[in-house]
């Protein structure tokens, strides 16, 4: 695991734009939360990379706390998409998850052929 840094961000921001695949949201303030959050996840990149060229990122796995989000209608962009595809019944337990200061989103993202090896290790780190 290595510290998340500004290396990968467009990586990064690919893996997270087939997460949120359907969802209208600001794919890039998203990745730079989750760079801001570098003490709390484990981003997996490739090596041997040439100079200049942005570090290919094989999966993200990261906790993204409520408080983080400087810009609240980021976070609200979230939930509505997350509460929109909740069954009816289960809307008022999911906004009391997401009115509470101590729950955060769990982000995880991965190309779908990484072997389980590398996956183990993404979520023992975390």
């Amino acid at each position: 695991a290595v510290v998340s840094t500004q290396s990968g961000h467009y990586g990064r921001g690919a893996l997270l734009d087939s997460l949120f695949q359907g969802i209208s949201l600001d794919v890039g303030y998203f990745s730079q939360t989750l760079i801001d959050n570098y003490k709390v996840g484990t981003v997996i990149k490739g090596a041997d990379i040439e100079e200049g060229e942005d570090d290919p990122v094989f999966a993200v796995a990261s906790l993204l706390p409520l408080c983080l989000f400087k810009d609240r209608s980021k976070f609200e962009q979230l939930s509505s998409s997350l509460l929109a595809k909740c069954d009816p019944d289960e809307i008022a337990s999911v906004e009391k998850i997401l009115n509470s200061k101590d729950s955060a989103f769990l982000i995880n993202a991965k190309f779908s052929n990484l072997p389980l090896q590398i996956t183990a290790q993404l979520y023992k780190a975390l």
